[in-house]
């Protein structure tokens, strides 16, 4: 996986991992040598935030929805990404989620699964 971020060298990569996927993640993250920054969410970076910091750019915690899209936007703009709810940094310190939960879930979306600029590792 690793080759494949260095060869696409995208902005940015994020990892959405449960607790037994992190020691694979420890591993990988090290491995590549692009200038990619690196994102991690999902259930072990909720948890465990300052686990995941370390291997990281910036860690997504609690409901990604709202919170990926302000960090994405600020990276894409240059902007402070420090006071964005529900986003850690190693600056910033570990912090639990200030974002309100989203109430709409119809609100959101379908997931994207066919775009061809997209790699999903399952396993």
């Amino acid at each position: 996986m690793a080759k494949v971020i260095d060869a696409q060298k995208p902005d940015v990569v994020v990892f959405g991992i449960r607790s037994h996927f992190f020691q694979s993640l420890q591993r990988l993250l090290p491995m590549i040598k692009s200038n990619t920054f690196n994102i991690i969410g999902g259930h072990h970076a909720t948890l465990c935030p300052e686990d995941c910091i370390e291997y990281a750019d910036a860690v997504v915690v609690g409901e990604a929805e709202v919170a990926l899209l302000r960090l994405c936007d600020a990276l894409n703009m240059g902007a402070s990404i420090e006071n964005i709810p529900n986003v850690v940094t190693k600056t910033n310190g570990v912090r639990k989620p200030t974002q309100p939960l989203i109430q709409d879930l119809d609100s959101l979306p379908h997931p994207l699964y066919d775009d061809e600029s997209q790699f999903y590792v399952c396993g």
